[in-house]
């Protein structure tokens, strides 16, 4: 399989993230026919957790699609040439039987032109790289080979040598680095996730987030927000600042001040990796307007224990930028406001 450069974005989506049952069930239509299957047995018992990755194929490579049976291994290459080379792979462990049309709207919402991809298969994606030239050699194909993005089948017994597709597997594993995504490092932000959440209920519209994290209350919010703040306070006041809490006033949370030096330090705490982190459009305005007096507090991996009556959270690991300065690059709008055009 060839995905090709145009459609990397539908990978983000289905095959190096994991999607959920439930996700696709709350915003199919009642009367799409690929309803039912989503909410079959089957697929549950394909996915027990709910959580599967897929790929769709649209609809003039159908007599293609009708050759996928379950058990089947799947190669992903989102390029070819020197530079590329199989990233994901995946056996196919569910295929449905019928047309997705309203499935695929949802699955892959930004696919270039508005394409559909209506016939789906469904897998667990494991991730790694086989350069492109090095997959040719092992499936004994010519050096310039190109598969053109379309879907395409290759002779079980090119994978003779390792005794057919789960050899072949366990070879990419063992060799070149494949696990399967739930092995691999990927910061799964809540809080992002939510914020993410609450807008696609808002506007019955799926976002891509990054994964079913962890989902927390108000009181597990406000116990890792005091935890960082009490963190960073405790930090600069160490260093010799003369720190003022002004996080319910301001658009920022410390105010910092040592003799004639003044900083403005907005505070971030996550149960996650913290490689993200959510601001409001006046602490992006804040922080540009007052680089390079600023200054970015992130704890991450604080731990929470909400199993008695008051939720505690402690840990944490800290990492601080100063001077903060937030491009263009940094930002990615996940949600906008749009006045309506008067009568």
């Amino acid at each position: 399989m060839h995905v090709g450069q145009s459609n990397t974005i539908d990978l983000e989506y289905t095959v190096s993230r994991t999607r959920s049952i439930q996700e696709i069930l709350d915003f199919l239509p009642d009367d799409a026919p690929e309803k039912s299957f989503f909410a079959s047995k089957e697929l549950y018992s394909c996915f027990p957790n709910g959580m599967f990755n897929c790929w769709g194929v649209p609809i003039k490579a159908q007599p293609s699609f009708a050759k996928t049976k379950v058990g089947d291994l799947v190669v992903f290459a989102p390029e070819i040439g020197n530079q590329g080379g199989i990233d994901y792979f995946g056996f196919v462990k569910s295929v449905c039987p019928v047309s997705c049309y309203a499935a695929s709207r949802i699955l892959w919402p930004e696919t270039p032109n508005e394409r559909l991809f209506p016939w789906l298969f469904f897998f667990d994606t494991e991730s790694g790289h086989v350069p492109w030239p090095t997959f040719l050699e092992q499936v004994q194909y010519a050096h310039n080979w190109n598969p053109r993005g379309w879907y395409r089948r290759i002779d079980i017994h090119k994978f003779k040598v390792w005794g057919g597709g789960q050899g072949y597997a366990q070879h990419l594993r063992s060799n070149f680095g494949f696990a399967t995504l739930a092995s691999s490092t990927v910061d799964k932000n809540p809080e992002i996730d939510e914020a993410m959440d609450a807008i696609a209920y808002i506007t019955r519209k799926p976002i891509k987030s990054s994964g079913q994290g962890f989902r927390s209350t108000p009181e597990v919010r406000r116990a890792i927000e005091m935890r960082a703040m009490f963190l960073a306070i405790g930090y600069f006041q160490d260093q010799g600042w003369v720190v003022e809490d002004v996080s319910q006033r301001e658009s920022y949370d410390l105010r910092c001040t040592r003799q004639q030096e003044r900083i403005y330090v907005e505070v971030k705490g996550t149960t996650s990796e913290g490689t993200q982190i959510l601001l409001t459009p006046n602490e992006v305005l804040h922080n540009q307007a007052n680089y390079p007096n600023t200054a970015l507090f992130v704890v991450s991996h604080i731990e929470v224990d909400d199993s008695g009556e008051n939720v505690e959270a402690q840990g944490g690991v800290i990492k601080l930028f100063m001077p903060w300065l937030l491009t263009e690059n940094d930002l990615k709008a996940i949600g906008y406001v749009c006045l309506v055009p008067q009568e």
